[in-house]
């Protein structure tokens, strides 16, 4: 019985060291999601207002919408502007499809990290217990490995993104959305006025910079208590 309550554990550490990077990962792009902050640096770099004719108070209040829709149960996105003194429909149907199927997406994606996050306090806890609160050798271990795994899959996606990042974008529209459905002419739509691939790659690189930052910080952490603690 004990070596079958062995081997379940050591199953479970080498699991988390995949997990880990799940974590780190699916925290930061939910982070990214819900920032109105990146959305209004976007809207300014790349000089949204111009491009679409809205004023940047109009473009702060698309972008809480829009975040709001994402973190809500409406299964469409409605958001209006006024022209001429009417309310119009800022999106069409296709974009507004496109936005259901991207939350869609995240919905999915915030499960995984809330499940990983999970399962990283469920192993902390059977190893201190397992430990008698002592220092978790085996736990520590893999989240170590953990983080040099993020560190590597940060750095491999960090060129991919600086030496291809428009083959890129285009092939995860392709595995993630039904053909068709995701390509759009900037000339007689908004979404991809409101939100362009420069800004997109953009984000991703801060994306990655702060899952590295993170990765490194906790591996840098964790190794430093244990000399300390072994000494």
């Amino acid at each position: 019985m004990r070596n079958i309550s062995n081997q379940i554990v050591l199953t479970m550490n080498i699991l988390l060291i995949f997990v880990v990077p799940l974590f780190l990962i699916t925290s930061d792009v939910r982070i990214a999601f819900n920032s109105l902050m990146l959305y209004e640096y976007g809207f300014d770099k790349y000089d949204v207002a111009n491009q679409t004719g809205l004023n940047m108070e109009e473009l702060k209040e698309i972008a809480s919408d829009i975040k709001n829709y994402f973190n809500s149960d409406y299964e469409f996105l409605d958001i209006k502007i006024t022209v001429d003194g009417g309310q119009i429909d800022l999106f069409n149907k296709k974009e507004i499809s496109h936005m259901k199927d991207v939350k869609d997406i995240l919905s999915r994606m915030n499960k995984i990290q809330e499940i990983s996050g999970i399962y990283i306090v469920v192993c902390l806890l059977l190893a201190t217990t397992r430990n008698k609160l002592r220092w978790p050798h085996a736990f520590v271990g893999s989240i170590l490995r953990g983080c040099l795994v993020t560190l590597l899959l940060v750095l491999c996606a960090a060129v991919g993104i600086v030496l291809g990042f428009d083959s890129l974008f285009i092939k995860f529209h392709i595995m993630f959305f039904e053909s068709g459905t995701w390509a759009f002419d900037p000339r007689t739509n908004y979404l991809t006025r409101l939100f362009t691939e420069g800004f997109f790659m953009e984000s991703s690189l801060l994306i990655g910079i702060s899952v590295f930052i993170q990765a490194s910080m906790i591996y840098f952490g964790l190794w430093i208590l244990k000399i300390r603690l072994m000494n």
